[in-house]
Parts: structure tokens; C-alpha cells; sequence
């Protein structure tokens, strides 16, 4: 009689992982562990195809948002827009186990946290794209490492997290490191249109936006902790109301759009509409009234920063699991110079401004402390073994935690890591 041993099996159900006992035969127990070379070569492929991707999604953000400055709130809505189909699609393929998991929704009441998630994350766009192309490139990106010390204050606020003195000592060297950016906008004054003090309240309104992101990845966190909800269903819910929220909030958005431009050339919400989707898909300028946007191929813009966002997502799925989240923050600490220099040698402004040497000391400064932060574990994070299963819902607790707004649950981005 052949010998049979019984060996834990963990079978998918849903978004969950239930361990189960069966009976495999000695043949079938073990699989030959792939070549060390294979291994090492697959980790380095991963970690070199994250820091690209969070390259590449936070250039082409910067160069979407400054070419087409009179319809930013037209792009952000278009930018919504394509993820919805991705999310449902996503939400197809992994539809199993689905029914399981609305029933759970009806019972925990999961549609207003839906809408509430999605108000979040609408408000988190509002903020990062509208004034996002007043701000200069290098400066965006040292910027929106804001996430650190909103994150870290609404976890200690809400979840009642306790961080290490090595983490405060972080958080406080990369608000030092913001403050450097933010020095010169302080000190000196300009009587050009493009005055000190407008790029001081576009900063500020760029900086709002990683608040908004840090609220909605800690209501995230402490949903998915209390609830097993469907992440892909999650993801499809918030972005379709992602979107219907920014249509409310038309209004306010081409307001804010109207204060970064300076000028109000479009009186009327149909006309900002429909001269921006001319702009976007024809590659024509519609209006005499704006002479600033560069509307040639700049739906090729749009379209690559989401394949950028949607590839940096697939790819921060798989190096979590399998390199840890301290590789993947050592990851993005990398990517951070190297999007820098990537603006400083690219045009991507709409506008000329003096380069200031305060933002190569405020990089130095956001640096050392984004490495000071994410040198002890994150609450939480203590104990991770890449190599070790975790179910679904406690992999996407953690992710959100670390939020690295979109898209696993709705679409994230890189500049939502912290």
C-alpha cells in the first residue's frame, strides 16, 4: 500500500485563504525549489520594474497636468473615467466568491463605507491635479512625500497605531525637509504674474491632497480589519463613485482650476467640457481665450499614465509578498532622487522659474528621513516573512496601511506611498 501523508493545502475562496487537509501522494508533496540564479534574477527584474514604473507614473503625471492647464478638472474626470472599466474587469475575473462576499457587504452596511471611501479619494484627486501644474516638477515630488506625516498622524489619531521614536524622528526630518521646499516661496516676493505667493498656495493645495490620501488609506486599513469585503468589488464601487463625486463637485474643482490659471476664460461648465475633450482627443485648441495648453498628443499622456499607474499596482501586488514591505520602501526611497533628476532634465513645466538649490538640500533632508522612517517595521509589519502565506484581506489591510489612494483597492498611484 503506497504511503500517503497529509499535508495543509490552502484553497482560495473568495478574497480569503482557508487552510484545508488532504491527502497528496509522495510524488506530489514537494516541487523541485526553483535555481537560486532563477530567484535572484526574478527579485532584481521586480525590484528594478517597480522603481521604473514609480518613475515613469510620476513623470508622466507631472507632463499631463502642466500641458493642458485650462482642463485639468477634464482630466482628472477622464482619468477616473478609465479606471472604472479596469476595475470591473478585474472585478469579472475574480468573481468568484462574490456573492459570499456581498452578502457580507449588505450585512456590515458596506455601501456607505464605499461612499465615503469614495469621497476620500475624490477629494484626493481634486487636490493633486488641479494645482498640480502650478507647482514645479522637482518641487512635486518632494512635496507629496507629505504622505509620512499625514499618514502617520491619522493612524496614531484613528487606529491608535504606536510608532517608535526612530519613526518620529523620521516623520520630523522629512517635515524639516518640506519646509526647505517651501522656504524661498516664503521669504522672497514677486510682482510677475507667476508670483511667489501663487506657487505658495498651489504648494499648499498639492499638500491638502496627501491628507485626503492618508484619511482614505486609513479608513481602508481599519475596514478591511474589521470586515473580509471584496477588494475587487471595493475597487469597482469607489472609483464609479470616485467619479460621480467629482462631477459634484464640478463647481469647486474649476474654481480651485481658475485660481491656479489666474484667469477665468471659461465662464461656463459645458464650455470648459467640451473645448478640454476637443483638446484631449483631437489635439486642437478650440478657443482663442487660452493660449497656454499644448493639446497635441496629450491624450497619449493620459493613456500612459494610467497603464503606468495600473503596471505600478500590478507590480507593488506581487513585490509585497515576495520581497516584504521594507525592499518595496527601499524601492520607492530610490525612486524619489531619480524622479527628481528625471524633472530637472526634462521640460515639464508650463511656465519658467529660477531653479532654487533649496530643493537639492530639501531632497537630501526628505531622504535621510524617509530611510529613518522605514528603518524599524511599521505597526503591524514586525513579523513579515515574505515567504510565508497570509490571506488576501490581511495582505490588503496592509497595503492600504502603507498605501502604496490607488489602483488594489481603487487604482493607486505612486505618489500615494509613504
Amino acid at each position: 500500500m503506497e504511503k500517503t501523508n497529509k499535508v495543509p493545502l490552502l484553497s482560495k475562496q473568495g478574497s480569503t485563504r482557508t487552510l484545508s487537509t488532504v491527502v497528496v501522494p509522495p510524488t506530489q508533496q514537494t516541487k523541485p525549489a526553483p535555481p537560486a540564479d532563477d530567484n535572484v534574477l526574478l527579485k532584481g527584474g521586480l525590484f528594478i520594474a517597480f522603481v521604473l514604473a514609480f518613475v515613469f507614473e510620476r513623470v508622466l503625471f507631472k507632463a499631463m497636468v502642466s500641458r493642458v492647464e485650462s482642463y485639468r478638472y477634464v482630466t482628472m474626470q477622464l482619468v477616473a473615467l478609465c479606471y472604472i472599466p479596469v476595475a470591473l474587469g478585474l472585478h469579472y475575473y475574480h468573481k468568484h466568491g462574490a456573492a459570499e462576499f456581498r452578502a457580507l457587504g449588505k450585512k456590515h452596511r458596506s455601501a456607505i463605507k464605499y461612499i465615503f471611501m469614495g469621497l476620500l479619494d475624490s477629494l484626493h484627486s481634486l487636490f493633486l491635479f488641479i494645482p498640480g501644474g502650478m507647482v514645479t516638477a522637482t518641487m512635486s515630488i518632494l512635496l507629496l512625500q507629505a504622505n509620512v506625516p499625514f499618514t502617520v498622524l491619522a493612524s496614531v489619531v484613528f487606529l491608535r497605531k504606536k510608532f517608535s521614536a526612530r519613526h518620529y524622528v523620521g516623520v520630523f526630518i522629512t517635515v524639516l525637509g518640506l519646509f526647505l521646499v517651501l522656504f524661498p516661496l516664503l521669504v522672497t516676493t514677486s510682482q510677475t504674474p507667476l508670483n511667489s505667493d501663487t506657487i505658495l498656495w498651489n504648494a499648499l493645495m498639492f499638500m491638502a491632497s496627501c491628507a485626503f490620501a492618508a484619511l482614505s488609506a486609513v479608513f481602508k486599513e481599519h475596514t478591511l480589519k474589521q470586515h473580509p469585503i471584496n477588494m475587487y468589488l471595493m475597487s469597482l464601487w469607489t472609483s464609479i463613485i470616485q467619479f460621480i463625486f467629482g462631477c459634484i463637485f464640478y463647481a469647486v474643482a474649476l474654481h480651485v482650476q481658475n485660481v491656479s490659471i489666474f484667469t477665468n476664460p471659461y465662464p461656463h461648465i459645458a464650455d470648459n467640457i467640451q473645448h478640454g475633450l476637443a483638446c484631449l482627443f483631437l489635439g486642437e485648441q478650440q478657443s482663442s481665450l487660452s493660449t497656454g495648453d499644448q493639446c497635441e498628443f496629450s491624450i497619449l499622456l493620459v493613456v500612459g499614465y494610467v497603464l503606468a499607474a495600473l503596471a505600478f499596482n500590478l507590480l507593488l501586488s506581487r513585490i509585497i509578498p515576495l520581497l516584504g514591505p521594507q525592499t518595496m520602501y527601499r524601492a520607492v526611497i530610490l525612486a524619489v532622487p531619480l524622479v527628481f533628476l528625471a524633472c530637472i532634465f526634462s521640460s515639464l513645466d508650463s511656465f519658467k522659474v529660477s531653479f532654487s538649490y533649496f530643493d537639492w538640500l530639501s531632497l537630501c533632508v526628505v531622504v535621510i528621513g524617509l530611510s529613518v522612517y522605514h528603518t524599524p517595521y511599521e505597526p503591524g509589519h514586525e513579523h513579515h516573512d515574505p515567504n510565508r502565506s497570509t490571506t488576501k484581506a490581511a495582505r490588503s489591510a496592509s497595503v492600504v496601511a502603507s498605501d502604496v489612494s490607488k489602483p488594489v483597492p481603487a487604482p493607486m498611484q505612486a505618489h500615494d506611498v509613504v
